[in-house]
């Protein structure tokens, strides 16, 4: 997922990856673990709008308007900042 996310335009994993989660719960780190599970609902939200859009379920204004509202909303979690900061916005929305 996180190589199909970046080619989209999303940063992947920020922070820790899967494979510190279980040291991260042990360490009670459990922020981090919902920063980074909460990046993964986003990312698969954004590639379920570009596949809505890709096989035509929805036209390329109603994902772009999808995709931007969805950035505004992880834009207004403080936890999200440098998730959202690292967003390529033009390869987001399929900018030409």
């Amino acid at each position: 997922m996180a190589n199909l996310a970046r080619l989209m335009g999303l940063p992947g994993k920020v922070g820790i990856d899967g494979s510190k989660v279980h040291q991260s719960y042990l360490d009670g780190q459990y922020a981090d673990i919902d920063t980074y599970c909460m990046q993964d609902v986003f990312q698969t939200a954004w590639i379920y709008q570009r596949y809505s859009y890709i096989s035509g379920k929805i036209t390329l204004e109603q994902y772009r308007s999808a995709a931007d509202a969805l950035l505004v909303f992880v834009r207004e979690i403080p936890e999200q900042e440098e998730f959202a900061s690292k967003v390529d916005e033009k390869t987001m929305r399929i900018v030409t």
